[in-house]
């Protein structure tokens, strides 16, 4: 006779399996739509700097960091307060896209790619449920999923996106080790095993992405089984944005000196320049105040940029303030 509680517990863990295939397919749709952008943001950006004959390039090993360098909790974020984008997102389209494609989750879960740490840490909390304490070590038939070393992702955004669908299945692949083991555990009655938790709950749990280093005030977990892929042109001019921040204010200097005056600067009401094609382009990427991003950089006088911020109104009272003890 079959034992309703046990046969229970199997189906559950079959809908379990269910979860992990959808998870997986979610998942790495979710994942191409980002490498699609990563792909397509480097190329354009490569393009334009070629392009405007400087042999000044971003090195290898910046290029992620550059690339999610204007996404609020980025390690290179301060370029984002220095750019002045604003967080309302009622009044800025920058803004706006950000959250339409929850650029905090995807900044978190490429840096843990390139790092080659794990993307989902629920997983190691599958090993809470079922074996008391020490009982799994030794199982018979039981294999510990080992989730903590994976590939680390390239840097080269043009083959990023070849390691996604291996780094997926091999993810997910635990979640079926963990699966299994229950199975096993229940088909052969083993006693150190007790199934008094629901599979498919703990495997639901499981599948989301904790918010780690970006947007840290945020929701502090994504579920998996939700995720869409992201708006591609979105996400191509967020990184491309942050590919040419990063390239000015680390590069633009030395561009500027390896070219004539007139070639950088232009020439007045024939040409804007080199600086004028780089103050365009980010402009068409909906960065604020490039123009006085790039002279600030130029000449490593941040508060050069800073003062630029000030409305021209608010730097008259400030001036007038200045001058008022000796206008007595």
């Amino acid at each position: 006779m079959v034992d309703p509680a046990r046969q229970d517990f199997l189906n559950r863990c079959s809908q379990a399996n269910t979860l992990v295939d959808l998870a997986e397919r979610k998942f790495s749709a979710w994942l191409s739509s980002i490498g699609s952008a990563y792909s397509d943001a480097w190329t354009t950006h490569t393009k334009f700097i070629t392009g405007i004959g400087t042999q000044a390039k971003l090195a290898e090993d910046l290029l992620l960091g550059a690339a999610l360098a204007l996404i609020p909790g980025a390690i290179g974020g301060a370029l984002g307060d220095m750019m002045k984008i604003t967080k309302d997102a009622a009044k800025d389209t920058w803004s706006a896209a950000l959250l339409r494609n929850n650029m905090a989750v995807v900044a978190n879960v490429m840096s843990d790619l390139q790092l080659g740490a794990p993307t989902i840490d629920g997983i190691k909390d599958l090993a809470k449920w079922g074996f008391r304490s020490g009982a799994v070590v030794g199982m018979t038939g039981v294999t510990i999923p080992v989730g903590d070393v994976y590939k680390k992702f390239p840097t080269d955004p043009l083959v990023w996106q070849n390691g996604i669908n291996e780094r997926v299945q091999t993810e997910l692949a635990n979640v079926t080790q963990w699966i299994l083991a229950w199975q096993n555990c229940v088909n052969t009655n083993n006693g150190r095993f007790v199934p008094n938790f629901n599979p498919y709950e703990k495997v639901w749990d499981a599948l989301k992405f904790e918010m780690k280093t970006f947007n840290p005030t945020g929701p502090p977990s994504t579920d998996i089984l939700l995720l869409v892929p992201v708006n591609q042109p979105d996400v191509s001019k967020i990184f491309q944005a942050g590919f040419l921040t990063t390239w000015i204010d680390k590069y633009s200097w030395e561009a500027s000196t390896a070219m004539s005056p007139v070639t950088w600067d232009g020439f007045p009401l024939l040409s804007r320049g080199i600086e004028g094609e780089i103050v365009d382009y980010g402009e068409r990427l909906d960065l604020k105040d490039v123009e006085a991003f790039v002279d600030a950089c130029g000449s490593r006088d941040y508060g050069k940029y800073a003062q630029a911020q000030i409305p021209d109104d608010l730097r008259r009272a400030m001036r007038d303030a200045q001058l008022a003890p000796f206008a007595r």
